[in-house]
């Protein structure tokens, strides 16, 4: 790498820490799924049409770049979130009140399993994968316990 390279990447993350670049947060798991109406408001994300399967629905929020989506059960209760973006979000935003299940599974023993460019951490209520390189995150949360009948964690995508 260049010097200037080496110069442009440090303005960069100079610039990016000030300015506190971050990805917007949807309705936590375990949340009503009517709390993203006001994140379309605030985020100036577009609310997609729901789409209805046969033991829940899929709600997203995007702007050509950033695609997160929620999936609810029947009581539009938020039981997985799947997200794109162009870094990690943050997690404790996502998880809400999950946020410490996963830590704890992270420090105390709960070990990511996958490539190397991918990691799956299960805690005791939620398990979360995270995959992609810089500029190109990819993820998921869910709620194992609370996954509706006849939904396999591969559905959430």
């Amino acid at each position: 790498m260049s010097q200037l390279n080496r110069q442009i990447c440090k303005i960069g993350l100079i610039i990016t820490s000030i300015i506190g670049v971050s990805t917007p947060a949807p309705a936590q798991l375990g949340d009503k799924v009517d709390t993203i109406d006001q994140l379309a408001v605030k985020t100036k994300l577009t609310k997609k049409p729901p789409v209805a399967h046969k033991d829940y629905s899929v709600h997203e929020l995007t702007d050509g770049v950033v695609s997160i989506r929620e999936y609810a059960d029947k009581e539009n209760k938020v039981f997985a979130l799947a997200w794109d973006t162009l870094s990690q979000p943050d997690l404790s935003l996502l998880l809400g009140k999950y946020f410490d299940d996963f830590s704890v599974s992270v420090t105390h023993g709960g070990r990511p399993y996958g490539r190397p460019t991918q990691s799956e951490v299960r805690g005791e209520y939620v398990t979360v994968v995270k995959w992609g390189p810089m500029r190109a995150a990819h993820g998921k949360a869910y709620l194992h316990n609370d996954l509706p009948s006849g939904v396999k964690p591969e559905d959430i995508q």
